[in-house]
């Protein structure tokens, strides 16, 4: 089972976490995980990771330099949505194709702020065939049209979350999609507001292959049914993901890292963290200066009757 993941200097911590729980659920498995890092990423960054891969005997890992030149241009944080992504690494799944060994066929990738609870082999073992570039899951605003209002494709055709994607190496070899990135980004750059997820959403808008929710439980996902941003047809899924997730997928912010985080799954989160060398870590506020005015605002609204309390701990299912 190959594994993708991308992270600079602030992300070794988050990235530990996560492949802390892959590896506890996965020993089944034989794993190679290959991270794509930058510049930032210190000798002691990789070691930390190391000593991730090296607690599980069914582990491999291998580091792949992103040059900062390959990325020069690219839009970053340039639209208020944006802003909680400030790396150049959410980009680096692109070159996959290219930096990765040809052996590598197909390959899971893992943003860092998830957990994985559960094994990851029947998702390995979805077939995409010759055809299907990519399989990922609907994103917490499939359903926000000012995403394809953007793109410019039908809102028909859905629009997937980045931060869990199976992608078939061999199908982006043979058809050269690095070229089309590139090209989308150089086109398109204007309108690019989810940087890497909007340049694959726009390539693969007509082919792709959706996945169950279950693997990739963003944050409205565990509402409450009447709160959930995604159609009555995947109600089933969306039950069946609530009751029984694989992947918990820690989108937006405040990060489980954080100590103003309330998501229901933070101490799982923590449960991981404690098994890695940042289990004494000191969390911070996210929230803080004019940020944490604005969330007293915010609660204030929601005690004077004036907003809907979308963040309090009773809005999640679970």
């Amino acid at each position: 089972m190959n594994i993708l993941c991308s992270t600079d200097h602030h992300y070794i911590m988050p990235t530990s976490v996560m492949l802390t729980s892959l590896l506890s659920h996965n020993a089944e498995s034989d794993i190679h995980i290959h991270v794509m890092v930058d510049q930032s990423v210190t000798e002691t960054d990789c070691n930390s990771l190391r000593k991730v891969a090296a607690t599980a005997s069914n582990a491999f890992i291998s580091f792949y330099l992103m040059e900062s030149e390959l990325f020069a241009g690219f839009p970053l944080g340039e639209d208020y949505q944006s802003q909680h992504i400030q790396s150049m690494a959410a980009y680096y799944r692109l070159y996959a194709s290219k930096v990765l060994p040809l052996s590598v066929k197909k390959i899971i990738y893992l943003d860092g702020d998830i957990i994985v609870r559960s094994s990851l082999r029947e998702l390995w073992e979805t077939n995409l065939g010759d055809e299907i570039p990519i399989a990922g899951i609907p994103d917490a605003e499939n359903s926000t049209v000012g995403h394809y209002n953007r793109l410019k494709y039908p809102m028909e055709l859905g629009y997937f979350n980045s931060g869990v994607l199976l992608i078939n190496l061999d199908y982006w070899r043979k058809h050269n999609v690095l070229d089309d990135f590139l090209n989308i980004i150089s086109e398109k750059r204007p309108v690019l507001r989810c940087h890497d997820q909007d340049v694959l959403n726009y390539l693969f808008r007509e082919n792709k292959l959706m996945l169950p929710v279950k693997y990739n439980m963003q944050n409205c996902f565990l509402y409450r049914r009447e709160l959930v941003p995604l159609p009555w047809t995947l109600d089933d899924q969306i039950t069946e993901g609530q009751k029984q997730p694989v992947i918990i997928h820690f989108v937006t912010t405040p990060k489980p890292w954080h100590s103003d985080c309330h998501h229901p799954y933070k101490a799982e989160f923590e449960y991981y963290r404690n098994r890695t060398e940042w289990k004494d870590m000191r969390e911070k506020r996210f929230y803080q200066g004019r940020r944490r005015l604005y969330w007293t605002v915010v609660k204030l609204a929601v005690k004077l009757g004036l907003s809907k309390p979308i963040n309090d701990p009773d809005t999640f299912y679970a």
